[in-house]
């Protein structure tokens, strides 16, 4: 294990110098040359110890969360970790709908309004989960069921306003051509982040779909809302990026994505009102009972 833990003052000098070792020979043009063989060889242990320190700094890591009773709930508490992310989507999205805001009025944009109406609509939803939690904290389990019920049935029904708002923005971004823009290469950091994003909420819907705290149902419902808005902004970005010589193609997809998150947006605030009403009713055939 020696070979590859040769200690810091071995890998400070060894990756830098195998870096720039491999750089030089593709800039020069000398991959084929007996050199060459050997720069590869150095920079594939070079490799190996960057990634042998990672797992050792990743086993540090687990030993300081485990230490450390906040850390290790948060990884290991989901609703704590649906909490937290509730604030702070509350808070980006507050800020977002001020800019939107006051920089339509100040602009007479009608699609910088509807921008702000939108982030509003999403802080609006999340704080009234938020204040639902709080108000159903203390209360025993069949009343803080209700509570949850019905905030999911409020979230549902705004989740068909968050779909009008979703639809003035779509209709604007593919009548008059406007789309997302990100300078240089954060385009391809954005893109991995919305991938992410939208892989781990997914993930987490179908996952947790039989889970009965109505509270965070609704909240993963609007995390899939705001990332498949987030998925349609990509590729407005994308297709201005690398499509511009097609217009026409890119005219259609952004009509026939925006369809189809709208569409889902939709579904989603049917399937979770006609939710709620079976648990109204499961609940009120209980009582009778």
């Amino acid at each position: 294990m020696q070979v590859l833990y040769p200690g810091a003052a071995v890998c400070l000098v060894l990756v830098p110098l195998a870096t720039t070792l491999l750089i030089a020979v593709f800039a020069l043009g000398w991959e084929e040359s007996p050199l060459a063989g050997g720069v590869y060889a150095l920079s594939f242990y070079a490799l190996s110890l960057v990634i042998a320190a990672v797992a050792r700094g990743l086993r540090a890591l687990r030993g300081v969360v485990d230490g450390n009773a906040r850390i290790s709930r948060f990884f290991s508490d989901y609703a704590f970790r649906a909490g937290l992310g509730l604030y702070a989507g509350l808070g980006v999205n507050l800020c977002f709908a001020a800019l939107k805001l006051l920089t339509g009025w100040a602009y007479r944009s009608a699609w910088l309004s509807a921008a702000g109406a939108y982030y509003l609509l999403l802080a609006g939803m999340r704080y009234g989960l938020l204040r639902g939690a709080r108000m159903s904290g203390r209360l025993p389990e069949p009343q803080r069921q209700r509570q949850g019920r019905r905030a999911y049935l409020r979230t549902g029904w705004l989740m068909f306003v968050l779909g009008v708002a979703m639809s003035g923005m779509i209709v604007q971004m593919v009548r008059d051509g406007r789309t997302y823009s990100y300078p240089g290469v954060v385009i391809y950091a954005m893109a991995a982040y919305v991938f992410y994003n939208l892989t781990v909420t997914a993930v987490n819907l179908v996952r947790r779909r039989r889970e009965r705290d109505w509270l965070l149902a609704a909240a993963r419902c609007v995390s899939l809302a705001c990332a498949v808005m987030s998925m349609f902004g990509l590729q407005t970005a994308l297709l201005a990026r690398f499509g511009a010589d097609k217009p026409q193609f890119g005219h259609a997809m952004n009509a026939i994505s925006g369809g189809v998150v709208c569409v889902i947006t939709c579904a989603m605030a049917v399937g979770m009102c006609l939710r709620a009403r079976t648990g109204q009713q499961m609940e009120e055939s209980i009582g009778e009972e």
